[in-house]
């Protein structure tokens, strides 16, 4: 006899429905009714479960029931370890570049100059600039004071009438 069919006579037996079954069992009722059509295996620890609740032998049941069960729970659980490797992996990647961004962060931070020789987001160079013969800063407030390359200082008036800020030009 199928899990199947063993577990929809026993559910009978006892006088419960699917949705009794499954919610004392904390599954859905579709659940239950997969079960029953065997479209899919219950877990290794459900079949325990079931077996305490429906009252039946499980050494009987999964000797009866051949080798396609106990494959296809194998292979649930196989495709599990599977998953949680691949997440183990996962999660020490994100960890490991968490650690990369945090040291380069302290680096710029600390102005470290061995970790920003190695920091691929920050290039710092130095360069010169050549001034211009003036630079004229304007007082808000209707003076302009010019600065030559000689080092006098000039003040015009200006047309501007503003407020007492100074502004570089």
């Amino acid at each position: 006899m199928e899990l199947g069919q063993k577990l929809k006579e026993r559910r009978i037996t006892l006088g419960k429905t699917q949705q009794q079954m499954a919610t004392e069992l904390h599954v859905t009722r579709q659940t239950v009714s997969h079960w029953e059509n065997n479209d899919t295996y219950p877990s290794l620890d459900m079949l325990v479960t079931l077996s305490d609740y429906l009252g039946f032998s499980l050494d009987t049941t999964l000797k009866e029931e051949g080798t396609d069960m106990i494959d296809s729970i194998n292979k649930s659980l196989e495709e599990g370890k599977k998953y949680k490797k691949i997440v183990r992996i996962l999660v020490i990647c994100v960890i490991v570049f968490l650690c990369f961004i945090s040291i380069l962060t302290y680096g710029r931070a600390t102005q470290n100059q061995l970790i920003d020789r190695y920091n691929p987001f920050f290039k710092e160079s130095y360069g010169y600039a050549v001034l211009t013969e003036k630079v004229t800063m304007k007082k808000m407030n209707g003076t302009e004071q010019v600065t030559e390359k000689n080092g006098k200082h000039k003040t015009k008036k200006s047309s501007l009438i503003c407020h007492n800020q100074w502004t570089l030009t």
